[in-house]
């Protein structure tokens, strides 16, 4: 489809992993915030960044990273839960909530802006 081109890879030339902190039981039965910052450059010039704030508290703090891929179109937020590994573990249904989603794409945008 013409409207949908992308780079060779759709995972980014310098894609690394992040873990966030703590184990998946800490995050259950309760409203969790997240607050991200994302400056996307997938280019050699590797100006990109990812902040990431976990209930008021910064757990990943990563400049000049090579982020993204070249799509058309630019990035987009993504939500869900997403399962990966042996999945016969799963005794109980999972169940998301989202709430007061807040987006800028104001370049002076701080947390403040968007934090809940």
């Amino acid at each position: 489809m013409e409207w949908y081109k992308l780079s060779p890879t759709t995972k980014g030339e310098g894609t690394g992993r992040f873990t966030i902190p703590g184990e998946k039981k800490d995050y259950l039965d309760r409203w969790v915030d997240f607050v991200l910052h994302a400056k996307v450059d997938y280019s050699d010039a590797k100006t990109g960044r990812l902040e990431l704030w976990v209930d008021g508290n910064k757990v990943l703090d990563k400049h000049n990273i090579q982020f993204g891929y070249n799509d058309e179109k630019g990035i987009y937020p993504s939500w869900g839960m997403y399962f990966n590994g042996d999945l016969s573990v799963m005794k109980n249904d999972h169940f998301l909530y989202l709430d007061s989603i807040k987006m800028s794409i104001d370049k002076n945008a701080t947390y403040s802006d968007v934090s809940p």
